[in-house]
């Protein structure tokens, strides 16, 4: 057996990533990535988001929200076009973003143009489609923001004088994050392009009619081919749910080649070869299940094999492109084929070789060589098949990991292990393969070459037929990473540094606002809350679950010293919540299943955590959202629960003191609290954010939770929150000297106002042209310049600092200038820099501290001080942490500055 062993030899033992965690060792001085070997639970993912999404009122994500949120969003006012109108108010954010170029997100659909070897597409399930005119090296993005980012397949017509034209398909049957068939991940029918793949248009024959059902096969496209025989029709398949559809006119029209959609078979594959033979196969519970062969798509032959069962999910078919007589069928068959120990199952798996008209059964070389590296397709997550051009014996299988035989899997002696999980576990890193195979194919030009689209975007390897293949990565401008979380340094104005958590590609970090710039890998698995404390200095990331370190980073972001914290393991959430105290960062409050956990030592190891008993509950959901105020009073806690209760916790950074229960009847029932926004200047305002579909999402306190006022407004299509508004996901405050603003993400992207007013509320989408209508899952905001990142799920990051201060009147040239606040946060004295230019000496000069309302707190300095550099100190002690600004005033002029006061 030739095979290469890259994958811990304990692996098979895991269970949880607790265990795995309690296993690693505490090496305080340890500088590289938190190692999370423990492989993705999809299942935890599922139960996430169907109890983050679900209406309470019948446990279920509603049918064709998807569709109907955005079709909700585009009836929503833009301040984009505010803007352009001119009648925008508030502070305006020019949105950017910001990456990571260096990492992808899920990648299903990945083709080369038959025509130009050199340009490549992809598509991200969640990211939209791209388009590469350099193998990968750059991309740019083709879908619109206006339009459905999603893309599961894809297919080019290669007939001569049709090779411009390209179709991609959408919506995800089976996702890392729902269940099989989820509407939340439906798709939206299927794209043609006519130019290249430069653009892309809905076929308006795919579209659902009725977007608030799933009812018709388009809902969930999983492959398009395309009959290169037919020169005089534009023959095109689909591998819709439940379905084969096919189209004679480039999808003007279509008709039902095989099964029928009855609503609950999903998985499909359809493959033509070169002589315009059909093959395809039905999943389980369609009365046409099974592998079926057509030679002019309208009259068929079931020739599915008597080893093959009647209980197969997912399929792939492969057909050998230099020998189309040899077809390889790989099945998820429960109950047939070779059993071999999965992650959460033990997956039956079928490999069969179709050699005109001969079957031979194959399913006992599916890799199985133990000790946790054999195939998995995480229950049919991660599943591809793909065969060499010129060698129909030389067969790709992509699984968790990556495989390869060179005997077309006739036994394991020539098999060997490509790339996914390897022995460091940092995948996708060095060399590696980042792990979750959903597509591979070969390079056209080169076949020693060859790429794979994963859960980490696209990756290239030259060398796959050596011993030990290397990988590098093509996401070079790719941005489809699907982030959970974000965080910035909120202690120091112009800082860039951004860390998030991604799905599958850990926590990631910047530190620069190059978004061509590659992000750094900060801890594995998938990605979930990061913080900032001491001015920037110290970063806590953590993984799925409770795998959390604390790292103190030199000036340029490089870590000095780890702590690994790791949770206090009462039970966590697969992205688990925690929040230091903003007022001493030697305090952090983690969610520790039903009640809280606090350490007041986070960098000691071993971590002491004190359970706070008097916060634990017996029953219901566990604690999904956890904030701390920064002033106002300090050290005030507040948290909340999957199943929508909501406490505040005074006092919280000593003793044990007890939780004032906070809730409104008002509140949603059994509803997900997915966030809390806590005013950064008034610790009792705050806005609990609720992200069930069919209920009212936010509701606002300025009472410490006495009261609560409903201000989900025009982001609610009825007033009682049922009908077509978006999924709300996080709130964040901005004070600004213009006024406060308050962002709100959503499953179709970013809303902002600058005047709450109950339900009569007027949210505006901000960055409709560059965030669009992407899931926006959190936002982080920087009361002291401005600054705004939010982590979408499918396009990275993007950014965006508020114009806060400026000149009034009066050219640069005649500006008295302000200079460079120090030290900026201060704590109690600060010395400002100012400079007066020869046509303002004579004037009066008037410098002041004020507050974010724009009231005047102390007058620093007046007078005629002249032409010149000039100082002046400002006395703070007396004054609440929180953001300040100071502003000067000469001739006419004023600039305002901002001013962090921290303690």
């Amino acid at each position: 057996m030739t095979i290469i062993r890259r994958l811990l030899p304990f692996a098979v033992a895991i269970a949880t990533v607790a265990t795995i965690l309690a296993i690693m060792p505490a090496n305080p001085t340890r500088r590289g990535p938190l190692a999370v070997p423990e492989r993705e639970d999809p299942r935890a993912g599922v139960e996430r988001e169907l109890l983050r999404t679900r209406d309470p009122a019948t446990g279920r994500i509603p049918e064709g929200i998807r569709r109907r949120e955005l079709a909700f969003a585009s009836t929503l006012p833009s301040r984009d076009v505010d803007a352009l109108l001119r009648v925008a108010s508030g502070p305006v954010f020019s949105w950017q973003g910001r990456g990571p170029s260096n990492v992808g997100g899920r990648t299903r659909a990945l083709a080369f143009d038959v025509s130009d070897h050199s340009v490549m597409l992809a598509g991200g399930v969640t990211g939209g489609m791209w388009r590469s005119s350099d193998r990968g090296l750059s991309w740019r993005r083709t879908t619109l923001p206006a339009q459905l980012p999603s893309a599961t397949c894809l297919a080019q017509d290669r007939r001569p004088g049709h090779t411009s034209t390209w179709y991609y398909g959408t919506g995800e049957y089976r996702t890392n994050s729902t269940r099989f068939g989820n509407v939340l991940y439906a798709g939206d029918g299927i794209f043609k392009s006519t130019d290249g793949g430069l653009s892309f248009a809905q076929l308006p024959s795919t579209v659902a009619s009725t977007p608030d059902r799933i009812d018709q096969p388009f809902d969930f496209v999983s492959r398009i081919a395309i009959d290169p025989s037919n020169l005089e029709q534009d023959e095109v398949y689909a591998a819709a749910m439940g379905t084969i559809m096919r189209s004679v006119d480039g999808g003007a029209t279509w008709q039902t080649a095989l099964g029928e959609f009855d609503g609950v078979t999903g998985y499909t594959d359809v493959a033509v070869d070169p002589n315009g033979v059909v093959y395809a196969t039905i999943g389980q519970g369609s009365n046409a299940r099974g592998i079926w062969r057509s030679e002019d798509g309208v009259r068929w032959d079931r020739i599915t094999p008597s080893g093959w069962g009647d209980s197969c999910r997912r399929s792939a078919i492969a057909i050998a492109p230099s020998d189309p007589d040899v077809v390889y069928f790989f099945g998820h068959t429960p109950g047939a084929g070779r059993a071999i120990p999965g992650i959460f199952e033990v997956e039956s798996l079928s490999l069969w070789r179709y050699d005109d008209g001969a079957w031979d059964d194959r399913s006992m070389s599916v890799p199985d060589f133990g000790e946790g590296w054999s195939y998995t397709s995480l229950s049919g997550y991660a599943f591809h098949i793909a065969v060499h051009p010129t060698q129909p014996a030389t067969v790709l299988l992509g699984g968790s990991n990556l495989y390869v035989s060179t005997n077309g899997f006739d036994d394991t002696t020539r098999t060997q292990w490509l790339g996914g999980y390897s022995f460091d576990w940092n995948y996708g890193e060095d060399g590696s393969l980042h792990p979750d195979q959903h597509i591979a194919l070969f390079d056209p030009d080169d076949a020693s070459v060859i790429y794979a689209g994963s859960d980490g975007g696209v990756y290239r390897s030259d060398d796959w037929d050596m011993p030990t293949p290397t990988w590098e990565q093509r996401n070079t401008g790719y941005v489809t990473t699907q982030f959970y979380t974000v965080a910035i340094d909120p202690w120091t104005a112009g800082s860039q540094q951004i860390s998030a958590g991604a799905q599958d590609n850990g926590t990631l970090y910047t530190r620069v606002d190059d978004p061509s710039a590659p992000w750094d890998w900060v801890v594995g698995g998938d990605g979930a809350f990061s913080q900032f404390g001491s001015e920037g200095r110290v970063r806590f990331a953590s993984s799925q679950y409770d795998g959390l370190v604390r790292d103190t980073l030199d000036a340029a972001g490089g870590i000095l010293q780890r702590n690994y914290l790791y949770g206090p393991r009462t039970g966590s959430m697969f992205v688990n919540p925690y929040t230091l105290d903003h007022s001493n960062h030697s305090v952090l409050y983690y969610a520790a299943g039903r009640g809280l956990a606090r350490t007041n030592d986070p960098a000691a190891e071993p971590t002491t955590w004190v359970a706070l008993s008097r916060t634990r509950y017996q029953s219901g959901g566990y604690v999904s959202a956890v904030s701390s105020t920064w002033e106002n009073p300090a050290h005030r806690v507040w948290y909340g629960t999957a199943d929508g209760r909501l406490w505040r916790l005074d006092g919280a950074n000593t003793g044990s003191p007890a939780p004032v229960d906070v809730a409104s009847s008002q509140f949603p029932q059994n509803a997900y609290i997915n966030c809390i926004a806590v005013d950064p200047l008034d610790g009792g305002r705050a806005v609990v954010v609720f992200s069930n579909y069919g209920v009212v999402s936010l509701f606002l306190t300025d009472d410490a939770g006495a009261t609560w006022t409903p201000i989900a407004g025009n982001l609610e299509q009825n007033p009682d929150g049922t009908g077509s508004g978006p999924s709300c996901r996080w709130a964040e405050f901005l004070h600004t000297p213009s006024g406060p603003v308050l962002f709100v993400g959503t499953t179709t992207g970013l809303y902002s106002t600058t005047a709450i007013d109950g339900m009569n509320t007027i949210w505006r989408q901000e960055g409709a042209a560059t965030i669009g209508n992407v899931i926006v899952d959190m936002v982080a905001t920087r009361q002291l310049d401005g600054f705004v990142a939010v982590a979408t799920w499918g396009n990275g990051v993007f950014a965006a600092t508020a114009d806060i201060g400026g000149v009034a009147d009066g050219g640069a040239s005649d500006a008295a200038l302000l200079g460079a606040v120090a030290p900026n946060p201060a704590r109690t004295s600060a010395v400002i820099p100012y400079s007066i230019p020869d046509a303002l000496a004579s004037r009066e000069v008037r410098l002041t501290l004020v507050d974010v309302a724009g009231r005047e707190i102390a007058l620093v300095a007046s007078g005629r001080p002249g032409a010149g550099e000039h100082r002046a100190r400002v006395d703070l002690g007396g004054l609440a942490p929180g953001a300040y600004y100071y502003r000067i005033t000469v001739g006419g002029v004023t600039q305002t500055r901002p001013l962090m006061i921290a303690r």
